[in-house]
């Protein structure tokens, strides 16, 4: 996705010339309102904004014979339209969050954190940083939302969202064709249907590429349990989903906690007999199983559904005023200092005295 930059786009398409490239709608969007003023000429604008956003091409053409047609549009714009835009309306992403701004912010974080906020460090020295530093912080961080020390990651979040939004969804807005094809009706475009092949676990509407699920599987999902497979039930928890780059690891399953648990109580009564042949353990050891009593402590607490972390406590906003406040903490007023007259601003003839000729 590209904000329309031309030596960026000339650059995709000779490096990836089987690559789709789309164009920001932001950008889109500010581009064309550049050319005229947007409130002496509203509605135009109105209707440009519901031209570059829809997915319908008789609504685009339809919209576009109205602007091209319309004589209180100025020529400059309609000219300006067909050069600039028309031939490239195919490059208008129609997915939802079809703006490259994300990723122009985390430019900025890249920029300015990892970097340290200098400009034009060479490739090696920015993959250096990538995989040294960059990588395993997100891998840290992805461990501690799994046991519950950062909370539920974007994906995590946003799956919960759509099963909470899918009570909005009726049975009888589900046709159901075979055991795998079924259309649902939008809730927001009344006459149109989102086709849904479970199968591949698909659904054809604005909202299913960004995690690859919607509230309308999730709606096929709770209506026809029976003909889904246990893994796509919307109660499997999205965190739970590996990479399939990854290696896979067994340890949630019964046997594998059984031998975990097993290793953890011999090694404990190993250190226990030694600790006590020794007069003090180092601060090492300490530390070492200091840590790993706070692990065990976050793994019964994720066991149980629950957070590691206390529950937050909710303190009201102060409301005494800052004399009161300072009175309460004890700070004693300090005495003012002072001053003699000069300092105050007074003239020499206000306190009497009598200038001198030079």
């Amino acid at each position: 996705m590209s904000d329309c930059d031309q030596a960026q786009l000339a650059t995709l398409q000779i490096v990836y010339p089987q690559s789709q490239i789309f164009l920001c709608k932001w950008h889109v969007l500010r581009a064309m309102r550049s050319h005229f003023v947007t409130d002496q000429f509203q509605a135009l604008w109105d209707k440009i904004k519901a031209w570059v956003n829809t997915d319908d091409l008789n609504e685009f053409l339809t919209l576009w014979d109205e602007i091209s047609s319309d004589p209180s549009v100025p020529e400059s714009v309609v000219k300006y339209l067909t050069i600039e835009w028309m031939q490239m309306s195919h490059m208008w992403s129609n997915v939802e969050g079809d703006t490259n701004m994300l990723i122009e912010a985390y430019h900025h974080v890249l920029k300015s954190h990892w970097l340290d906020g200098k400009r034009n460090r060479h490739i090696d020295c920015i993959i250096y940083t990538l995989v040294n530093y960059m990588v395993p912080y997100y891998q840290t961080w992805h461990m501690r939302q799994v046991v519950g020390l950062e909370g539920p990651d974007l994906a995590g979040e946003r799956r919960r969202d759509i099963l909470t939004s899918t009570k909005e969804i009726s049975h009888d807005s589900i046709q159901q064709f075979d055991d795998t094809q079924f259309h649902v009706a939008s809730q927001s475009r009344p006459g149109q249907y989102y086709a849904i092949d479970l199968c591949q676990s698909t659904c054809d509407c604005r909202d299913f590429p960004r995690i690859r699920f919607c509230k309308h599987i999730a709606a096929v999902y709770v209506y026809f349990p029976h003909l889904c497979p246990e893994e796509s039930t919307p109660t499997v928890d999205p965190e739970a989903v590996q990479d399939p780059d990854q290696p896979q690891c067994n340890f949630r399953t019964e046997d594998s906690l059984r031998t975990l648990t097993q290793d953890i109580h011999i090694l404990s009564n190993q250190l226990t007999s030694k600790i006590g042949q020794s007069l003090a353990p180092s601060l090492a050891v300490l530390e070492a199983v200091r840590s790993a009593k706070y692990t065990l402590t976050a793994a019964i607490a994720s066991s149980q559904g629950t957070s590691a972390l206390p529950h937050k406590n909710f303190i009201a906003p102060n409301q005494k005023s800052w004399m009161e406040m300072a009175k309460r903490m004890g700070i004693k007023k300090a005495p003012k200092h002072q001053r003699l007259p000069k300092e105050h601003g007074l003239m020499e003839r206000s306190i009497g005295v009598a200038k001198t000729k030079k």
